[in-house]
């Protein structure tokens, strides 16, 4: 097994396993979040970069929503 399908079989795995075990929305995206960010360290330096491109992909559009996520729940503890 090549270290690109060992991460995309272990991003997958923790996605299901997340899915099944969480029921928020927005603790889902920021454990997804922590995953994509701890692949792309891990496995960084093992990985082409074309897959490189796609996970810092995934890792900037996270980021975006769980910076929308914590501006929310400033607002309401705001309020």
């Amino acid at each position: 097994m090549d270290v690109e399908e060992i991460v995309a079989l272990s991003i997958a795995l923790f996605t299901v396993l997340c899915f099944v075990l969480v029921e928020s929305t927005e603790l889902f995206a920021v454990l997804l979040l922590i995953c994509f960010a701890a692949s792309l360290q891990l496995a960084g330096f093992f990985i082409p970069r074309e897959a490189k491109v796609v996970l810092k992909s995934l890792v900037y559009l996270f980021l975006i929503a769980f910076i929308g996520i914590v501006v929310r729940k400033a607002l309401e503890v705001l309020r």
